[in-house]
């Protein structure tokens, strides 16, 4: 019975060991496990893990499949798929693959991300009946022809007000909005907005009944800018060429190469819809609570379990 237990502490200490070897965030992986079906082992040494979505790997780690399949991107540029039985080692070798530059920056962005997502359960305020939230958008970059404001209020607020206010300097826009509407198309002749740089907004109205004043918390934006969106689209038209690579690996590297760009609700809707068709992917759901996090929306995050 003692060796028994010696050897479970022995076998959880190995375990911790290799977690604790993860690839620290500001140095480099070798790679990142995209999409895992069914049973797949990350093996370093003597210790093994299961391999989860958006798990950082490093130089000399295996993989190994014990009935399950994966996908992989390699640092390299490389994709892998790990087919039912196979083994895969990453050795660290310097061939270059489809795009060396763009897989850096997607595996560090998705272990990070993911890596995020994966703390405590995170409680955060949930919106009440006298309550205004940013629909869009919500603490998140936005494309230039994307340059709308929505939000959720009590329907009966009077005397509703968007203010929009950049960083610096002192100008702001205040519109005048009328009772029940819930989003502004930004107008061509209000104050220009700067791209790449944050602008901050907020909504208030009345309540006609108490004429109590209530007002939503400030929230961010920043501008997409013309040489941001024009790499953003060919690192996107790289990934589409990708291979081989299954189309849920492909949709999450599209949605990390958004989160990169700090496109996060982009990215976000993307992976709400890949774990709906995957409920069960713990990775997933870390990697969707860590884009919702840099969005500071704690609510939903803190929902998915």
């Amino acid at each position: 019975m003692n060796a028994l237990r010696d050897h479970g502490k022995h076998l959880l200490v190995v375990t911790l060991l290799l977690l604790a070897s993860r690839p620290a965030f500001g140095t480099a992986a070798a790679g990142v496990v995209l999409v895992v079906n069914g049973p797949v082992e990350i093996r370093s040494g003597p210790a093994k893990v299961a391999a989860t979505t958006g798990m950082a790997l490093n130089s000399g780690d295996t993989l190994h499949s014990t009935g399950g399949t994966a996908s992989v991107l390699m640092a390299s540029g490389q994709t892998r798929i790990l087919a039912k039985g196979e083994t895969i080692t990453l050795t660290g070798a310097k061939d270059q693959g489809q795009d060396r530059t763009l897989a850096n920056r997607l595996v560090a962005t998705l272990a990070e991300t993911t890596s995020a997502g994966q703390g405590p359960t995170i409680k955060g305020m949930v919106r009440g009946d006298a309550t205004i939230v940013a629909v869009h958008p919500h603490n998140t970059a936005i494309r230039p022809d994307d340059i709308r404001l929505a939000w959720l209020a009590p329907p009966n607020l009077v005397e509703l007000r968007l203010t929009v206010r950049p960083a610096t300097g002192d100008q702001r826009l205040v519109v005048d909005v009328p009772a029940g509407q819930s989003s502004v198309i930004w107008p061509a002749s209000a104050l220009p907005l700067a791209c790449q740089t944050r602008h901050y907004w907020k909504v208030e109205g009345k309540d006609p009944i108490g004429g109590r004043l209530l007002g939503s918390p400030l929230y961010w934006f920043a501008i997409l800018g013309p040489e941001q969106a024009a790499a953003l689209e060919a690192d996107l038209a790289a990934i589409d060429q990708m291979a081989p690579i299954d189309a849920d690996s492909r949709r999450l590297l599209r949605a990390n190469r958004l989160i990169a760009a700090e496109l996060y609700q982009e990215a976000a809707d993307i992976l709400r819809a890949v774990l709906g068709q995957r409920p069960a992917d713990t990775g997933l759901k870390g990697l969707v609570r860590g884009v919702l996090l840099k969005m500071n929306n704690t609510a939903e995050a803190g929902a998915i379990q």
